[in-house]
């Protein structure tokens, strides 16, 4: 049986009624319509007053396998927005939004070679992570590019990384340049101070006037509000990396397969991806498994505030597009989920 620990402070695992109660205000109010458009217009507002054109962040770490789809996607968004790039190197960190660090970036190079095919990307299915000697090499090398030849070269260099290739990252060296040891620290230490400025903590993700956007999966949501302030350079193209349709028609075979599903009563991606995934079993007549987790904060980890809002604000924006009703947001910690996982069996 799985040990409920006890944690206090803002990851408290066993919060008062009156806490609970007081974070769900604040993350209805962060996520309500009301909020998040005055928050743009905000945005929009003062990014006018500094006559600034359309600027948007982008922070790469060159060992995760998110991020090398994401290195792709940048020439492609230069070519279709009318936007400015400004590229951040960072490191792998091990912290409280990282608690098992090795079995995530395992999960990003299996998990990013299964999503490729469905943005038109390449990721060559690989046995293991790259090899730190590689890293350091190809990070030199990145250090020394602008935006411009990040977005061409830096894809170059990361293929050759995700390869595998020594050779290959030695041939971009001698033709690009490397960065010294110091110079790497220092830009990877300034990635890292710029994000934590920002309150971001993750990789692969690209920051457009206060709204965060992980990996290509969420890019849909900055190329559409790029649209909506104009800044395409043609209506007439398609999205840089449209949301895959989920299929609604399956063969005889899928009811040979087995889903299990990993569910925790206090994530809201729990809550958004519920409905749609009993939709898919029927649909499919596929076997689904439920799983139950408790959740982290009730098993000794903790999280960061800045990783419990985005994780919100990202499934309300996930939740609209889908047409999942998200509802009004409520801290179920403690008590209250341990209440609902005592019918689960029931």
């Amino acid at each position: 049986m799985t040990e409920i620990t006890k944690q206090t402070g803002s990851s408290s695992s066993t919060p008062s009624a009156l806490s609970r109660w007081f974070i769900s205000k604040v993350m209805n109010h962060l996520n309500s319509e009301r909020y998040q458009s005055q928050k743009r217009k905000k945005h929009e507002r003062k990014r006018l007053k500094d006559v600034r054109g359309h600027f948007v962040e982008y922070f790469h770490q060159v060992d995760d396998g998110y991020s090398h789809l994401a290195i792709q996607t940048l020439s492609k968004l230069k070519t279709q927005y009318d936007i400015e790039l400004k590229v951040h190197l960072v490191p792998s960190l091990k912290n409280d939004d990282f608690p098992e660090l090795e079995l995530w970036r395992e999960m990003s190079r299996g998990d990013a070679a299964n999503v490729a095919p469905y943005y038109d990307l390449d990721f060559h299915k690989v046995d293991a992570l790259p090899d730190t000697k590689l890293a350091a090499i190809a990070s030199a090398i990145l250090c020394q590019l602008s935006a411009d030849e990040f977005a061409t070269v830096g894809v170059e260099v990361s293929n050759c990384l995700w390869n595998n290739s020594e050779e290959g990252l030695i041939s971009l060296a001698e033709k690009y340049g490397t960065a010294t040891d110091e110079d790497v620290s220092l830009a990877l230490e300034s990635g890292v101070s710029r994000r934590s400025t920002l309150k971001h903590y993750n990789t692969a993700m690209f920051y457009y006037e206060g709204e965060w956007y992980w990996g290509v999966d969420r890019l849909y949501h900055l190329e559409n509000r790029l649209k909506s302030l104009g800044a395409c350079k043609n209506l007439k193209h398609a999205l840089v990396a449209p949301r895959p349709k989920v299929h609604e028609r399956f063969n005889e075979d899928a009811k040979q397969l087995t889903l299990e599903f990993f569910v925790s009563l206090r994530s809201p991606y729990t809550a958004i991806a519920w409905e749609p995934t009993l939709k898919l079993a029927e649909d499919s007549g596929i076997n689904l498994v439920v799983r139950p987790v408790l959740p982290m904060v009730m098993r000794g980890v903790p999280a960061s505030r800045a990783k419990k809002i985005y994780i919100a604000t990202d499934a309300n924006r996930e939740a609209q597009t889908l047409n999942v009703e998200f509802g009004n947001f409520y801290e179920p910690i403690g008590e209250p989920v341990l209440r609902a996982y005592s019918l689960y069996m029931w």
